[in-house]
Protein backbone atom coordinates (compact mmCIF):
# COMPACT_ATOMS: atom_id res chain seq x y z
CA UNK A 1 0.00 0.00 0.00
CA UNK A 2 1.33 3.45 -0.93
CA UNK A 3 1.15 5.82 2.00
CA UNK A 4 0.10 9.40 1.41
CA UNK A 5 1.56 12.78 2.29
CA UNK A 6 -1.20 15.36 2.49
CA UNK A 7 0.05 18.96 2.42
CA UNK A 8 -2.32 21.75 3.38
CA UNK A 9 -1.22 25.35 3.52
CA UNK A 10 -0.94 28.83 2.13
CA UNK A 11 0.75 30.30 -0.94
CA UNK A 12 4.07 28.68 0.00
CA UNK A 13 2.60 25.35 -1.13
CA UNK A 14 3.07 26.53 -4.72
CA UNK A 15 6.85 25.97 -4.60
CA UNK A 16 6.30 22.39 -3.51
CA UNK A 17 3.55 21.80 -6.05
CA UNK A 18 5.79 23.01 -8.86
CA UNK A 19 8.55 20.64 -7.75
CA UNK A 20 6.35 17.60 -7.15
CA UNK A 21 4.34 17.67 -10.41
CA UNK A 22 2.15 14.66 -9.67
CA UNK A 23 4.56 12.63 -7.52
CA UNK A 24 2.31 9.83 -6.27
CA UNK A 25 2.62 10.09 -2.47
CA UNK A 26 1.82 13.81 -2.48
CA UNK A 27 -1.53 15.59 -2.39
CA UNK A 28 -1.11 19.36 -2.09
CA UNK A 29 -3.76 21.99 -1.50
CA UNK A 30 -3.77 25.75 -0.95
CA UNK A 31 -6.31 26.29 1.80
CA UNK A 32 -9.15 28.78 1.61
CA UNK A 33 -9.23 29.49 5.31
CA UNK A 34 -12.08 31.97 4.83
CA UNK A 35 -15.09 31.58 2.57
CA UNK A 36 -14.42 34.96 0.94
CA UNK A 37 -10.73 34.24 0.26
CA UNK A 38 -9.60 35.21 -3.26
CA UNK A 39 -7.00 32.48 -3.48
CA UNK A 40 -6.99 28.82 -2.60
CA UNK A 41 -8.14 25.47 -3.95
CA UNK A 42 -9.73 23.79 -0.94
CA UNK A 43 -12.19 24.98 1.71
CA UNK A 44 -11.70 24.14 5.35
CA UNK A 45 -14.61 21.68 5.33
CA UNK A 46 -13.11 19.94 2.31
CA UNK A 47 -9.71 19.91 4.00
CA UNK A 48 -11.11 18.25 7.11
CA UNK A 49 -12.71 15.58 4.91
CA UNK A 50 -9.32 14.92 3.32
CA UNK A 51 -7.65 14.75 6.72
CA UNK A 52 -10.15 12.28 8.17
CA UNK A 53 -9.62 9.98 5.18
CA UNK A 54 -5.94 9.51 6.07
CA UNK A 55 -4.63 6.38 7.75
CA UNK A 56 -2.35 6.17 10.77
CA UNK A 57 0.57 5.41 8.42
CA UNK A 58 0.02 8.53 6.31
CA UNK A 59 1.59 11.91 7.06
CA UNK A 60 -0.02 15.34 7.24
CA UNK A 61 2.08 18.47 6.69
CA UNK A 62 0.58 21.91 7.32
CA UNK A 63 2.15 25.09 5.91
CA UNK A 64 -0.16 27.65 7.46
CA UNK A 65 1.46 29.80 10.15
CA UNK A 66 4.48 32.05 9.63
CA UNK A 67 3.40 35.18 7.75
CA UNK A 68 3.62 37.64 10.63
CA UNK A 69 7.29 38.50 10.05
CA UNK A 70 6.35 39.90 6.65
CA UNK A 71 3.25 41.68 7.92
CA UNK A 72 5.20 43.38 10.71
CA UNK A 73 8.60 43.77 9.17
CA UNK A 74 8.89 43.43 5.39
CA UNK A 75 8.55 47.18 4.81
CA UNK A 76 9.93 50.08 6.80
CA UNK A 77 7.46 51.51 9.27
CA UNK A 78 6.72 55.09 10.30
CA UNK A 79 8.54 55.62 12.58
CA UNK A 80 11.06 52.85 11.88
CA UNK A 81 11.86 50.38 14.65
CA UNK A 82 14.71 48.08 15.59
CA UNK A 83 15.84 45.67 18.32
CA UNK A 84 18.74 46.07 20.73
CA UNK A 85 21.98 44.93 19.16
CA UNK A 86 20.90 45.43 15.55
CA UNK A 87 22.55 48.11 13.48
CA UNK A 88 20.27 50.77 12.06
CA UNK A 89 20.92 53.75 9.81
CA UNK A 90 17.96 55.65 11.23
CA UNK A 91 18.48 57.83 14.27
CA UNK A 92 14.70 57.98 14.63
CA UNK A 93 14.34 54.19 14.97
CA UNK A 94 12.35 53.14 18.02
CA UNK A 95 13.87 50.29 20.01
CA UNK A 96 11.30 47.54 20.61
CA UNK A 97 12.12 44.83 23.19
CA UNK A 98 12.21 41.38 21.62
CA UNK A 99 9.88 40.16 24.36
CA UNK A 100 7.26 42.68 23.25
CA UNK A 101 7.40 41.48 19.65
CA UNK A 102 7.25 37.83 20.75
CA UNK A 103 4.25 38.50 22.98
CA UNK A 104 2.41 40.24 20.14
CA UNK A 105 3.14 37.31 17.83
CA UNK A 106 2.19 34.75 20.48
CA UNK A 107 -1.24 36.33 20.88
CA UNK A 108 -1.88 36.15 17.13
CA UNK A 109 -0.51 32.63 16.71
CA UNK A 110 -2.34 31.13 19.67
CA UNK A 111 -5.57 32.68 18.41
CA UNK A 112 -5.34 30.66 15.20
CA UNK A 113 -8.10 28.08 14.73
CA UNK A 114 -7.03 26.53 11.42
CA UNK A 115 -4.20 24.33 12.68
CA UNK A 116 -6.16 23.43 15.79
CA UNK A 117 -9.13 22.23 13.74
CA UNK A 118 -6.95 20.23 11.36
CA UNK A 119 -5.06 18.52 14.19
CA UNK A 120 -8.28 17.52 15.92
CA UNK A 121 -9.33 15.60 12.80
CA UNK A 122 -5.99 13.91 12.04
CA UNK A 123 -5.54 10.15 12.59
CA UNK A 124 -1.81 10.35 11.76
CA UNK A 125 1.29 12.35 12.76
CA UNK A 126 1.01 16.06 11.95
CA UNK A 127 3.94 18.32 11.03
CA UNK A 128 4.10 22.06 10.49
CA UNK A 129 6.60 23.34 7.92
CA UNK A 130 8.11 26.70 8.79
CA UNK A 131 8.11 29.45 6.18
CA UNK A 132 11.31 30.15 4.22
CA UNK A 133 13.76 32.54 5.87
CA UNK A 134 13.82 36.09 4.49
CA UNK A 135 15.82 37.12 1.45
CA UNK A 136 18.89 39.18 2.24
CA UNK A 137 18.81 41.00 -1.10
CA UNK A 138 15.59 42.69 -2.16
CA UNK A 139 15.10 45.14 -5.00
CA UNK A 140 12.35 47.71 -5.04
CA UNK A 141 10.06 47.24 -8.07
CA UNK A 142 9.83 49.98 -10.64
CA UNK A 143 7.28 52.63 -9.75
CA UNK A 144 3.88 51.14 -10.37
CA UNK A 145 1.78 52.16 -7.40
CA UNK A 146 1.90 48.55 -6.15
CA UNK A 147 0.87 48.08 -2.54
CA UNK A 148 1.77 45.45 0.04
CA UNK A 149 -1.03 45.02 2.57
CA UNK A 150 -2.18 48.55 1.84
CA UNK A 151 1.26 50.15 2.12
CA UNK A 152 3.29 51.64 -0.70
CA UNK A 153 6.39 49.55 -1.36
CA UNK A 154 8.06 52.44 -3.17
CA UNK A 155 7.30 54.97 -0.47
CA UNK A 156 8.37 52.89 2.52
CA UNK A 157 11.05 50.61 1.06
CA UNK A 158 12.11 47.25 2.46
CA UNK A 159 13.29 47.15 6.05
CA UNK A 160 16.93 46.20 6.79
CA UNK A 161 17.77 42.53 6.22
CA UNK A 162 19.04 41.90 9.79
CA UNK A 163 15.78 43.22 11.22
CA UNK A 164 13.68 41.09 8.86
CA UNK A 165 15.69 38.01 9.79
CA UNK A 166 15.35 38.68 13.52
CA UNK A 167 11.57 39.09 13.27
CA UNK A 168 11.39 35.84 11.27
CA UNK A 169 13.50 34.07 13.90
CA UNK A 170 11.27 35.29 16.72
CA UNK A 171 8.17 34.14 14.86
CA UNK A 172 9.60 30.68 14.21
CA UNK A 173 10.19 30.16 17.94
CA UNK A 174 6.62 31.18 18.75
CA UNK A 175 5.15 28.95 16.02
CA UNK A 176 7.23 26.02 17.29
CA UNK A 177 6.04 26.62 20.85
CA UNK A 178 2.41 26.71 19.71
CA UNK A 179 2.87 23.53 17.68
CA UNK A 180 4.22 21.81 20.79
CA UNK A 181 0.97 22.54 22.67
CA UNK A 182 -0.97 20.75 19.89
CA UNK A 183 1.35 17.77 19.56
CA UNK A 184 2.49 18.97 16.14
CA UNK A 185 6.13 18.54 15.07
CA UNK A 186 7.67 21.73 13.60
CA UNK A 187 9.83 21.31 10.50
CA UNK A 188 12.64 23.82 10.06
CA UNK A 189 13.36 25.07 6.53
CA UNK A 190 15.71 22.75 4.61
CA UNK A 191 19.34 23.46 5.48
CA UNK A 192 20.38 23.30 1.80
CA UNK A 193 18.31 26.43 1.16
CA UNK A 194 19.83 28.62 3.87
CA UNK A 195 22.98 30.75 3.75
CA UNK A 196 25.55 30.63 6.58
CA UNK A 197 24.07 33.95 7.76
CA UNK A 198 20.57 32.50 7.99
CA UNK A 199 18.94 33.97 4.88
CA UNK A 200 17.31 32.19 1.94
CA UNK A 201 19.87 31.29 -0.73
CA UNK A 202 19.53 33.35 -3.89
CA UNK A 203 19.04 30.29 -6.12
CA UNK A 204 15.87 29.60 -4.12
CA UNK A 205 14.34 33.06 -4.70
CA UNK A 206 11.00 33.31 -6.45
CA UNK A 207 10.11 36.47 -8.38
CA UNK A 208 8.76 38.43 -5.43
CA UNK A 209 9.83 39.60 -1.99
CA UNK A 210 8.51 36.74 0.13
CA UNK A 211 8.28 33.41 -1.74
CA UNK A 212 10.70 30.63 -2.65
CA UNK A 213 10.91 28.81 -5.98
CA UNK A 214 10.71 25.24 -7.29
CA UNK A 215 14.27 24.43 -6.15
CA UNK A 216 13.19 25.19 -2.61
CA UNK A 217 10.13 23.07 -3.33
CA UNK A 218 12.41 20.19 -4.33
CA UNK A 219 14.19 20.45 -1.00
CA UNK A 220 10.79 20.35 0.72
CA UNK A 221 9.77 17.32 -1.34
CA UNK A 222 12.79 15.39 -0.09
CA UNK A 223 12.24 16.56 3.48
CA UNK A 224 8.56 15.62 3.49
CA UNK A 225 9.08 12.25 1.76
CA UNK A 226 11.48 11.27 4.56
CA UNK A 227 8.63 11.66 7.06
CA UNK A 228 7.12 8.40 5.82
CA UNK A 229 10.06 6.62 7.42
CA UNK A 230 9.34 8.13 10.84
CA UNK A 231 7.33 6.26 13.43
Amino acid sequence: MTHRILVLGNSHTQALEEAVKGDTPFEIHWLKTKAEARFGTLTMDEAVDRVTSLSAEDRLVVMHLGALHNIYGLLNSKPPFTFSGLETSSEAAVNIPRATMKAMMREKICGDVVLRRIVKSAPCPVFHAMTPPPKEKLQLPEKSGKLYRGASIQELGFSPAPLRKEIWRLEQSEVAAYCDTLGVSPLAPPEQAITPDGFLKEDCYANDATHANALYGEYLRTQFAALLATS
